[in-house]
């Protein structure tokens, strides 16, 4: 099922009494993560204060609600759902989509966002993006104990990972940061700027074998190479605005296109295929923000979902030779490739 657009606002709910519990750590069970959220004043939980992944999946979404031990916060509060600490990626596609309604912040005293269990203060990125969304960090509160509202505002997400419908007000807060980053969110890419490509090769989480190989037939043929864990996040949101044509392995980095361009061309390099989550999200994004998206069945094979992955190269030169972005094509030795990546998997095993 495609990924349906709305270009009506979300939802907004309101409450008086509402009462917040932090969130909690507990064992994990299928899609469970943690326990905290926001409750009913009679203790009832308040189902769009819970984290889901897609339709079914609650990541955050019950626990255990304690109203005679919360402290009053008597002023005109808004929920701003959980804020991802170290995790960039999942912090532009879920942190940010109840934003929409925090862009005219002067209307709240208090934003209030949950957050990983033993934190207090908002995270660097957060720091960063908040600032270029024009928002007083001194209104950000993280939920650390049990707080009563007399009044809490609790916004829609603009979209859901995996989620089946995404609104197109997700744009204006993207286009807000890359604005305050770049000065102009519809100004031309650079003149003359090179194809982009973002790598994961300098990047040892879930390693994807046969990327080595692609980078350098990239790079021979005039592509520019960027490593975006090396980079801040003000230079990142820069370079996903800089060039007009992008390409990359699936992941966190290639969420940075959502900072670029309407029309912008990108390459999704696929290595695992099957988490229909990942694609409806990307979907969701491709539309909301206007991109030209492709994507490259280049997948060969994955030890867990999770990686190691190993794709061949060259399904994916084939595809760029196609669209006019690679000429020059040297033979590679898959063999090879594939031999890297079942000696890692044989590393893996042999720690177990």
């Amino acid at each position: 099922m495609a990924v349906k657009i709305r270009f009506d606002l979300p939802g907004c709910e309101v409450y008086e009494g509402a009462v917040a519990m932090p969130s909690k750590a507990i064992p994990r069970t299928g899609p469970q993560e943690m326990q905290g959220g926001i409750f009913t004043s009679d203790g009832d939980f308040i189902a769009s204060s819970g984290l889901f992944r897609g339709v079914k999946s609650p990541i955050m979404a019950y626990g255990r609600c304690e109203p005679e031990s919360a402290e009053d916060f008597d002023g005109n509060a808004v929920y701003g759902g959980f804020l991802y600490r170290g995790h960039y990626g999942h912090f532009l596609i879920e942190s940010m989509t109840r934003m929409w309604r925090m862009l005219n912040h002067l209307e709240f005293d208090k934003i209030f966002f949950h957050a990983h269990p033993g934190h207090s203060a908002p995270c660097k990125i957060g720091e960063y993006l908040f600032k270029k969304m024009g928002i007083p960090l001194e209104k950000i509160a993280i939920i650390t104990r049990p707080l009563r509202f007399s009044r809490i505002t609790i916004p829609d997400p603009s979209l859901r990972l995996g989620g089946e419908e995404a609104f197109l007000s997700h744009r204006n807060v993207c286009a807000t940061i890359a604005e305050n980053v770049s000065g102009n969110y519809f100004d031309r890419p650079e003149e003359n700027a090179r194809p982009i490509y973002f790598s994961r090769t300098k990047f040892r989480v879930r390693p994807v074998f046969g990327e080595d190989e692609l980078e350098a037939q990239l790079r021979e043929n005039g592509w520019e190479i960027v490593y975006p864990e090396s980079m801040s996040i003000e230079d990142q949101i820069k370079i996903s605005r800089k060039s007009k044509v992008y390409c990359g392995v699936i992941g966190s980095a290639m969420h940075n296109l959502i900072f670029s361009r309407p029309g912008t061309k990108v390459f999704y390099i696929e290595r695992e295929p099957s988490q229909k989550s990942t694609y409806n999200t990307l979907e969701a994004l491709d539309k909301v923000i206007g991109l030209d998206p492709y994507y490259i069945p280049a997948n060969v094979k994955s030890h867990t979902m999770a990686g190691p992955f190993l794709i061949n190269p060259e399904i994916v030169l084939d595809r760029l030779r196609e669209a006019g972005l690679v000429s020059k094509i040297v033979k590679i030795d898959m063999c090879s490739v594939d031999s890297k990546y079942e000696d890692h998997v044989k590393n893996i095993q042999s720690k177990k």
